[in-house]
């Protein structure tokens, strides 16, 4: 399993222009919701955010990182892989009137793709940590903005509970995806949803245990952590949140051991076979865009490892 990291790109970095001093209206409400951070803060938020994560460093990386993206993260560092982000300085800045705010990061420019990260403020003064990231292989939609190039949050409403249910669904028929794309109108399915061949190799994993005469007692998908969404262009929203895929098989009759691939050997601290027990669970943080009508598209897929055993 391993993390998508790629993206390059540029921006201004320069402050919104402001229209509310024509409108004092306007300008009060500003003054009641003010943005969760400045295009300028939140460059510098991002900067410091990624000389973190190249290093090699569990304490620094902890400093910026909260949520499901560190549950991630920290895997990652244990068995030694490069696991930094390649953001682009472009974001999406929400207005709040209260804590916990946060902010967009990375792909979410109209046609990007790539990365993006959703950093987040707990209470006044705490540290800004990143709670979520993702990379799109399908492009950015237009999110909406206010007349400063601020954006508005949205409400998640059901897609998370919806997208785990789909993705559940896909585990016992895959053609389940393409279908409901055909009934939305897409002559040819969805043949480029990035949940299809992470749901392929999930496939494959239970048809290799089941073929060996275990017993599979867990498969599933769950939404879990906090969700977040900004409203787009069209009426609708882009989503981000997280599943979670639990595993877990048990050689009843013991008559077969499972040789274990590379990653799982050390994820399992050099164990290279598995005779009675295993069991892992998998983080997916994603991202959909949900018109107005209709149903949500996914965006993209992050997996990342959460824990696995194995005996």
């Amino acid at each position: 399993m391993a993390l998508c990291t790629l993206l390059s790109g540029c921006s201004s970095g320069s402050e919104p222009t402001s229209e509310n001093s024509k409108n004092p209206k306007k300008t009060s409400e500003a003054n009641a919701r003010p943005p969760a951070t400045t295009p300028t803060e939140a460059t510098r938020i991002l900067r410091a955010y990624l000389a973190a994560m190249s290093k090699p460093d569990t304490a620094a990386s902890k400093s910026v990182e909260a949520s499901t993206a560190r549950t991630v993260h920290a895997v990652r560092l244990r068995l030694g892989e490069d696991v930094t982000p390649s953001l682009a300085p472009e974001f999406a800045i929400p207005r709040f009137s209260s804590y916990p705010r946060w902010f967009a990061a990375g792909a979410v420019r109209p046609g990007m793709t790539g990365d993006v990260a959703i950093f987040v403020q707990s209470r006044k003064d705490a540290p800004w940590r990143v709670h979520h990231v993702a990379y799109l292989s399908r492009p950015m939609p237009e999110l909406s903005r206010d007349a400063e190039g601020y954006v508005t949050v949205a409400d998640p409403g059901s897609v998370p509970v919806r997208q785990s249910k789909i993705f559940t669904d896909a585990l016992i028929d895959p053609s389940v995806i393409a279908d409901r794309a055909k009934l939305a109108g897409s002559a040819e399915g969805d043949a480029d949803n990035p949940v299809i061949p992470v749901i392929d190799g999930l496939r494959q994993n239970s048809k290799l245990f089941a073929a060996s005469s275990w017993q599979i007692q867990t498969s599933e998908v769950t939404q879990t952590g906090r969700s977040y969404a900004l409203k787009t262009k069209d009426g609708g929203a882009v989503v981000w949140y997280a599943l979670q895929y639990n595993f877990k098989a048990v050689n009843v009759g013991r008559r077969f051991e499972i040789t274990l691939a590379d990653e799982a050997v050390r994820m399992l601290g050099g164990r290279p076979a598995v005779s009675r027990l295993f069991a892992w669970s998998a983080l997916y943080q994603s991202v959909a865009h949900a018109p107005a009508t209709g149903d949500a598209k996914v965006l993209g897929v992050f997996p990342g490892w959460a824990n696995m055993v194995g005996a």
